[in-house]
């Protein structure tokens, strides 16, 4: 019987730790996994954000594409009325009758 209330007192004085130990660890291990949760929450919001900046580069190059294609596009017809006003004008002075300038040299220009 003695032997019965040692073995209970020794285990009610040090069979709490083992108890205490498992039920830390399983507290530590639910935090662990909470953090995780959350991390894995923040790395979804990050993934979201980086999605919708990529999205507004797309549309903003985009933007600045056709304006650049509109601006070439425009410039094109620019030059290309020049071009035709001055062949314009090279034929009209071709039709032109040769006139002879003097000059006060005495040659001609």
């Amino acid at each position: 019987m003695e032997d019965l209330i040692g073995l209970v007192v020794t285990f009610g004085l040090f069979g709490w730790i083992p108890i205490v130990v498992y039920f830390k660890h399983k507290i530590y291990l639910e935090q662990l996994k909470h953090r995780n949760d959350l991390a894995d929450e923040h790395v979804v919001q990050s993934l979201d954000e980086l999605r919708r900046e990529v999205r507004e580069l797309r549309d903003t190059t985009m933007k600045f594409d056709k304006s650049f294609d509109a601006a070439l596009t425009e410039m094109e017809q620019r030059v290309d009325e020049i071009d035709t006003r001055t062949a314009s004008a090279r034929a009209a002075r071709a039709d032109e009758p040769a006139r002879l300038r003097v000059g006060r040299g005495g040659g001609a220009a």
